[in-house]
């Protein structure tokens, strides 16, 4: 089956065609059912010995009772895209361009469980600061016109962590890499081939072989290949010219070549992103092995799926290729990535803005549920990199944020016995 995972590893983000409904309706039940249980308890961990009344619904609020209701955030934005605007596009009427944020002062903030819904209110509470998805516990009080004004809100909190082996005498390395983009230029292939000398030793000093030596696996948190209109691969309705399919088949031959020699070395992983040609619905399933005939054939080689679960030497990772980032950011005001990304943890959930604003398989169950907080949690396709080491609720987890190697040349090195982490940037000199 051209699809099948190969990553020896978890399969949650596999989708299997049984599993799909016609509707999005239990996928927001699924998480809200799954999630209710751990707000009640992190309800009960806030207010410690205060009383406090949670209702099971929400349409049991009565005006001026102080409570706490649960439930899922919706966020009504004027400016967000919708579907008829994605029909005029299709109808080749002018669209509207794009934004950079649909933040607005009209924004709207409700609180949604099977019953109904109520609208949020309070100076406590600002409706830029959330997205729609995310499942949260609110203490405060109904007014008139059924709203809900809001004192307090409060979130499941990081899930529970699988504590880490103690470090070995063995170091080891798992190289992190992000936006390939084969096809983008001619510069693009000299960085990707220092990349594949680097990690195949032919290239540094001897310090640097010794570190190379170290390095168990790759991962390659998808934009492998650079589409130069992306809006192609993401709407089925548009087609692609006849010049700009052989470019994409040429660019999609040329990755082939280079995975080949880095699986000579390390075993590489290599998850799908928002420019490779996958489906566009999140989790993105892997590249179909028919793209990739030589490198296919190694048993080196793991086409996984986006996002990524995997595990190695008892070091549990989470990477995304990042659309869930850039989603978050032109919806909700944050202060950085990083913190987006500590959020998502908060949340214990990857991808809350699925299938609202990302594309989603409508299933039965959700599966960017976060069931246990990673050791790793990377994002593939930032800006720049940066990195930081979260230490909240008695657990660690280190961040990263990758940058496109095709404009920066710059990938990751994590040390599997410590969770420290350091870039490595290739240069070209004219």
């Amino acid at each position: 089956h051209g699809s099948e995972c190969e990553d020896g590893g978890t399969h949650r983000y596999i989708t299997k065609p049984t599993e799909r409904v016609q509707q999005f309706y239990k996928l927001y039940i699924d998480r809200l059912n799954r999630l209710r249980p751990i707000m009640n308890a992190a309800v009960k961990a806030h207010f410690e010995n205060e009383e406090v009344k949670i209702k099971d619904r929400i349409l049991n609020t009565q005006q001026n009772e102080k409570c706490v209701i649960i439930g899922a955030i919706y966020k009504e934005m004027p400016l967000k895209p919708n579907v008829l605007e994605e029909y005029a596009k299709e109808r080749a009427i002018l669209p509207i361009p794009p934004r950079d944020s649909y933040i607005s002062d009209k924004d709207n903030v409700y609180l949604e469980d099977e019953t109904g819904r109520t609208k949020l209110q309070g100076v406590a509470f600002q409706a830029k600061h959330f997205i729609t998805g995310i499942i949260v516990a609110i203490y405060g009080k109904g007014i008139e016109d059924g709203d809900f004004e809001v004192y307090d809100v409060i979130y499941p909190g990081l899930a529970p962590q699988r504590p880490l082996t103690p470090p070995g005498n063995t170091e080891k390395y798992v190289a992190l890499v992000s936006g390939l983009n084969v096809g983008i230029d001619g510069a693009n292939l000299l960085y990707l081939q220092l990349l594949v000398d680097y990690l195949s030793g032919h290239i540094g000093s001897t310090g640097e072989h010794q570190l190379q030596s170290k390095i168990v696996r790759l991962v390659i948190a998808g934009n492998s290949v650079f589409t130069e209109n992306e809006d192609k691969i993401q709407d089925q309705s548009l087609r692609f010219t006849k010049r700009e399919l052989t470019q994409l088949t040429q660019s999609v031959r040329t990755l082939d070549t280079y995975l080949l020699g880095l699986c000579c070395s390390v075993q590489v992983d290599i998850m799908t992103g928002p420019s490779d040609p996958a489906n566009v619905t999140l989790p993105q399933q892997p590249l179909n092995r028919c793209l990739l005939p030589k490198t296919s054939k190694l048993t080196t080689f793991h086409r996984v799926t986006n996002p990524y679960s995997f595990e190695v030497d008892s070091v549990e990772f989470l990477g995304h290729s990042g659309q869930v980032i850039e989603s978050i950011c032109k919806h909700m005001e944050v202060k950085s990535r990083i913190d987006v990304v500590s959020d998502l943890l908060s949340w214990r959930h990857l991808c809350p803005s699925c299938p609202d604003v990302l594309s989603g398989f409508p299933a039965s169950q959700d599966p960017f549920i976060l069931e246990r907080t990673p050791h790793v949690l990377f994002i593939g396709n930032q800006p720049e990199y940066e990195t930081t080491l979260l230490n909240k609720d008695d657990k660690t987890v280190r961040i990263i944020m990758l940058p496109s190697f095709s404009s920066t040349g710059t990938i990751c090195l994590l040390d599997l016995n410590t969770l420290d982490c350091f870039p490595i940037k290739f240069h070209t000199y004219d």
